[in-house]
């Protein structure tokens, strides 16, 4: 069984997303997006690209109390051990 331990409240951040874009956001995992990364994200899903950025994964994170938001479709190419 694989323990994930999120970073924000993944319920709150499905729920606000879902509302905002329409669509189903699901949580993934939290990791890092890339092999050099220095920190990690709560990654989420959606079924349809993002109309405006393309991505079907996204990333938040929250880094010296700043909330960050990125484009985590490269998490499809990382090996999980």
């Amino acid at each position: 069984m694989i323990k994930h331990y999120p970073i924000l409240n993944i319920k709150d951040i499905e729920k606000h997303y879902t509302e905002k874009d329409g669509v189903l956001i699901k949580y993934v995992c939290t990791s890092s997006i890339n092999s050099g990364a220095t920190f990690a994200y709560d990654i989420f899903y959606r079924n349809s690209p993002h109309p405006k950025f393309g991505n079907r994964y996204f990333g938040i994170s929250v880094i010296n109390k700043i909330a960050y938001i990125t484009n985590a479709d490269s998490i499809e190419g990382l090996d999980f051990i």
